[in-house]
C-alpha cells in the first residue's frame, strides 16, 4: 500500500506539534462558535421581521374583509390574490424558519396565526376568484362572438358559480364575525 507523502507529513506534524494542533482546534471552535452566534442572531432578526409581515398580513386580510364594492370587482381580486401570495411566501418562510431551527436543534416555530388567517382567507379569495372569473365569462358572452357561446357550456357554467357562491354565502352566513361584506357581494354575484 502506498501512503501519500502530504498526508504522512501532516500526520507527522500532528505527532510532534500536538499543542500546535490544540491552538488550531481551539481556534477553530471559536470561529464555530462565533459563526453560530450569528446564525441565531440572524434568525431572530428575520423572526422579527416575519413578525411584522404577518402583522401587516392581517390588516391587509381586515381590509379584504371590509370590501363590498361590487363594482371594483377587478381590483378587488387582484388584492385578493396578491394577498395569497402573500400568504404562501410567508408559509415557505416558517418552513425556512423549520429547518435552520432543525439544524441546531431549536424549538420549531409555530406561528398559529398564519395558520388561522389562512385558512380564513380560503373562503374570501374564493368569492373573489369566483366574481373575477364569473364577470370575465359575463363580458365574453355578452360582447364576444355570438357563434363561440355554446349554450350547454355557458349553462354549466352559470350552474357552477351558482353553487360555489350558495356554498360561500351559507359558509359566510354560518361564520361568526365580521362577514356582512362578504355576504353582500355573494348576494350582488347570486343575482347577477
Amino acid at each position: 500500500y502506498q501512503y501519500n507523502e502530504e498526508a504522512m507529513m501532516d500526520f507527522w506534524v500532528l505527532r510532534v506539534c500536538p499543542l500546535e494542533t490544540k491552538i488550531a482546534v481551539s481556534e477553530g471552535r471559536k470561529i464555530a462558535g462565533n459563526q453560530e452566534q450569528s446564525f441565531m442572531t440572524r434568525l431572530e432578526n428575520d423572526k422579527k421581521e416575519f413578525d411584522m409581515q404577518l402583522a401587516t398580513l392581517k390588516t391587509d386580510f381586515e381590509y379584504l374583509k371590509g370590501l363590498s364594492d361590487y363594482k371594483k370587482i377587478f381590483d378587488h381580486a387582484n388584492f385578493a390574490v396578491d394577498m395569497g401570495m402573500k400568504l404562501e411566501s410567508a408559509a415557505q418562510k416558517v418552513q425556512g424558519f423549520n429547518q435552520r431551527e432543525t439544524l441546531f436543534n431549536l424549538p420549531l416555530a409555530v406561528y398559529e396565526d398564519l395558520d388561522t388567517l389562512s385558512s380564513q382567507f380560503g373562503p374570501y379569495k374564493k368569492m373573489w376568484d369566483t366574481k373575477y372569473q364569473f364577470q370575465q365569462d359575463k363580458d365574453q358572452w355578452q360582447t364576444g362572438p355570438l357563434v363561440r357561446v355554446k349554450f350547454p357550456d355557458v349553462m354549466k357554467k352559470v350552474d357552477q358559480y351558482n353553487r360555489d357562491t350558495v356554498l360561500l354565502l351559507k359558509k359566510f352566513n354560518d361564520d361568526e364575525g365580521d362577514t356582512e361584506s362578504a355576504v353582500i357581494i355573494c348576494k350582488a354575484i347570486k343575482d347577477d
